[in-house]
């Protein structure tokens, strides 16, 4: 049975971290929300993923948890077929979410964030990886890019940073 206090009613160190970093994860997302600068009157949230699965199932969970109303949700499974909107409807575009590393060219999601911020400078792009090392790699070369560690977020507060409320949801 693990300790919930210790003798003086102290926090043990393993409340102490947990609250930590839950704090630490409420501070990101309210920086990320404002550093994100999500353009609110755009339509649609643009994700990009290879993987047909994940891809899907980030769908339906944005889809099940966005507001009425809220902005249409598309996903695209290449760097190439997201670019290819983007160059379509752009001025539609309210944010790009890309998965970074792709099976058929690992590059591909780097080269998808050089291709927003050169052609579509006006449009957040918000990555997610399950690689921190990835993840440090793109905040070097573009420090107003945010990233999302998988497994770190929840779809609530991802809905946050697409400028939505979530519908029905906690946030933290």
């Amino acid at each position: 049975m693990k300790m919930l206090r210790d003798i003086t009613g102290a926090e043990t160190p393993e409340q102490k971290q947990r609250r930590e970093q839950r704090n630490k994860a409420t501070e990101f997302f309210k920086k990320a929300c404002r550093d994100l600068s999500v353009a609110m009157d755009k339509k649609t949230v643009l994700l990009v993923d290879d993987n047909p699965v994940d891809a899907h199932a980030m769908l339906k969970m944005l889809n099940g948890a966005k507001p009425a109303g809220g902005p249409e949700i598309l996903t695209v499974t290449s760097a190439d077929a997201a670019m290819s909107f983007i160059e379509a409807n752009g001025d539609d575009v309210r944010v790009v979410v890309t998965d970074m590393y792709m099976q058929d060219d690992p590059e591909a999601g780097m080269d998808l964030v050089e291709w927003v911020k050169r052609n579509h400078s006006q449009i957040p792009v918000l990555v997610c990886t399950a690689h921190a090392d990835i993840g440090e790699k793109v905040q070097k070369k573009f420090p107003d890019v945010q990233v999302l560690l998988k497994g770190n977020f929840t779809i609530p507060q991802l809905l946050l940073l697409l400028g939505m409320q979530p519908a029905n949801c906690e946030t933290a």
